[in-house]
């Protein structure tokens, strides 16, 4: 029988959503459940380009959603769309606040550049194609540090459970033996 844990909130993954969220919720009691290791195992880390957000004088959030709606050919949901793109430089501004290192051109200003099908410079970069990898170095300490959040690494929720037709907890395995190969 497995030991059973409280908390007020279960986060199953520790990708961007998870991370942020997890930090956000204090003083709620948080468990973070990873597949792998908080500080490199997320997919994360490998996310390359950037976080998209309508920062530049000649750009405005609804032109962020008509870029996102367009390149989504329908499949969007019109309304998360435009809350996303309306929500981005706040979400900017935060990562900013917690560290995050975005690229900056010589005045000291965000470096913003043009990617897929967005039709104006918008993304803001690390290193590059190195935003993913920066933001689990920027975000990881933090979220360990953070006295609300209890990490636990290598672990496979395997069953959600319920309690009156809603979720209540999960049942959490041990990966190490897959991942060691035994």
């Amino acid at each position: 029988m497995q030991p059973r844990m409280e908390c007020d909130v279960l986060i199953v993954g520790g990708g961007i959503a998870g991370l942020m969220t997890a930090l956000r919720l204090a003083p709620l009691s948080v468990t973070l459940a990873l597949k792998s290791n908080l500080s490199s195992g997320a997919s994360t880390a490998w996310a390359q380009a950037g976080f998209a957000a309508a920062l530049s004088a000649s750009d405005d959030v609804t032109k962020h959603a008509e870029d996102t709606l367009s390149a989504g050919v329908g499949i969007c949901d019109e309304d998360c769309v435009r809350l996303m793109t309306a929500d981005a430089p706040d979400r900017i501004q935060e990562l900013i606040d917690l560290g995050m290192p975005f690229d900056r051109g010589p005045n000291g200003a965000l470096s913003l550049h043009r990617e897929a099908a967005h039709s104006t410079e918008r993304v803001v970069g690390v290193g590059g194609d190195r935003a993913g990898l920066a933001f689990m170095q920027t975000i990881a300490p933090l979220v360990r540090a953070a006295e609300h959040i209890e990490v636990i690494e290598s672990v496979a929720a395997t069953s959600l459970l319920e309690e009156k037709g809603r979720v209540c907890g999960a049942v959490l395995d041990s990966q190490l033996e897959e991942e060691s190969g035994d």
